[in-house]
């Protein structure tokens, strides 16, 4: 609901833009301003909603930043002379097709180019604030920044920046820090993996989740897999099942 729900708000707000900027810069000459169709009031409606899915699609496609942004501004392009064209065509039919269609896309092209990519671009930075990269549907999610540790009556605070990697064990979970020290907590490690930053741990095994910033090298291993390098010299295997993860190791590497 909450994503539905956000999609149609940015998607009326692009239209609602769209729809100002036109009237005011294209028509401002005009004493009356024709109105717009139903049909292409509702094409700009629904268009500029699907920016809200294609934009993240698009930025996950980089590998780095200055890539995304590329991916993002062609994509842009792309979006804007695609509308433009569909518009005119929409205008054109439900207006009756008694002016050259030709010459409206070319005015179109021409006069609505830079108005439709500045409110792509006006969206896509509305959903990268929101946290929509990442797939979330409501504001950025806030991850751990430390685990409790009970030990007896005492109850210590683990710091998830110093963790190199947890590992699994029933409803147990063994933490390992930087300075190879081990806290064992009761906590199954699926629950504990969606309370993690993805950006920075990863399960790359059905017993493990390592700390990327923490990886030193990685190589393939002659049984199927990798073999995962940790500071601390400790190895770990990234199975079979979990091979998709190297992606983001590499993706790592380059940003």
């Amino acid at each position: 609901m909450a994503k539905t729900f956000l999609w149609f708000v940015l998607g009326g707000s692009g239209t609602a833009l769209s729809i100002f900027l036109r009237n005011y810069i294209l028509y401002s000459q005009y004493d009356d301003p024709p109105a717009l169709r139903l049909i292409p009031l509702l094409f700009e409606y629904v268009a500029f909603s699907i920016v809200v899915v294609i934009f993240p699609w698009i930025w996950k496609k980089g590998k780095n930043k200055t890539q995304r942004l590329v991916y993002v501004i062609l994509g842009g392009s792309v979006f804007s002379l695609l509308h433009i064209f569909l518009l005119s065509c929409l205008k054109w039919f439900s207006g009756g097709m008694d002016y050259n269609l030709g010459m409206a896309v070319l005015f179109g092209f021409t006069h609505s180019f830079l108005i439709t990519l500045t409110i792509y671009i006006l969206i896509c930075l509305v959903v990268y604030a929101l946290g929509l990269t990442q797939g979330q549907t409501s504001l950025k999610k806030s991850y751990l920044k430390r685990i409790p540790h009970k030990l007896r009556n005492e109850t210590s605070f683990i710091l998830v920046g110093e963790i190199e990697y947890l590992e699994s064990d029933g409803n147990y979970i063994s933490i390992y820090t930087d300075n190879s020290n081990r806290f064992l907590i009761r906590k199954v490690m699926g629950s504990l993996e969606k309370e993690l930053d993805p950006r920075i741990f990863q399960r790359v095994h059905r017993k493990y989740i390592v700390n990327l910033e923490k990886i030193t090298s990685y190589k393939s291993n002659p049984n199927g897999g990798y073999l995962v390098s940790l500071k601390s010299g400790k190895s770990i295997k990234l199975s079979k099942n979990y091979r998709k993860k190297i992606k983001l190791l590499k993706q790592n590497d380059d940003t």
